[in-house]
């Protein structure tokens, strides 16, 4: 009897060691950028089919339940190809980030259909503007954005929206967010009509 409850306390202690690391391994940078009150980023939309939950911004919701997007990407499926293509421009340059993309209006028409890569070029017409968040916890990625000061903050998200509107020839307005570390806004910005307003929010 005694071994039976041993084993009982085994198999519990486990289980709670599990739902523990479970936990912890889905926390993500993007959780902690969220609001206390779950409220989503501004523009940020749920995906349809995606089961929402009050508590979890968009970029949180389960991934298996989506058919053909990552709302941790984007508040579409064109959006969030662009955050892909975004992130990978910035890893070629030696700087990990977390990238989520808006678009407004959030439905595209026509819908994008990834076998015929000709049908994004028309939904990204329809967009009017984009917003950006990009966070990171990459010391290196930290050091090479900030090098040179706010000035060359400026010319790399300059450089991201000319890649943006080049991709989306609609779009009138990039806007900017940028976070080092959990839940430290460093920045934000606007890009307009060819200039950056830039407005620098570290302490």
């Amino acid at each position: 009897m005694k071994t039976q409850e041993r084993a009982g306390q085994i198999v519990l202690a486990a289980a709670v060691l599990l739902a523990v690391a479970t936990g912890v391994s889905g926390c993500s940078l993007g959780q902690s950028l969220s609001s206390d009150n779950g409220t989503p980023a501004p523009g940020a939309a749920n995906s349809p089919g995606a089961a929402t939950s009050p508590n979890r911004v968009p970029w949180l919701q389960p991934e298996a339940e989506l058919s053909d997007y990552s709302t941790r990407l984007g508040n579409n499926r064109v959006a969030a190809e662009t955050a892909i293509k975004l992130g990978r421009s910035l890893y070629a340059q030696q700087q990990f980030w977390e990238v989520y993309v808006t678009t407004d209006p959030s439905t595209l028409k026509p819908a994008y259909d990834p076998s015929n890569p000709t049908t994004f070029d028309v939904a990204a017409k329809t967009v009017n503007r984009l917003d950006v968040l990009i966070a990171t916890e990459s010391g290196p990625a930290m050091k090479a954005f900030g090098a040179g000061g706010a000035e060359h903050e400026k010319t790399q998200l300059v450089g991201l929206a000319q890649q943006l509107l080049a991709m989306f020839p609609s779009a009138k307005t990039v806007g900017f967010q940028v976070f080092f570390g959990e839940n430290n806004p460093h920045a934000n910005a606007t890009y307009q009509a060819g200039h950056l307003d830039y407005h620098s929010l570290a302490g």
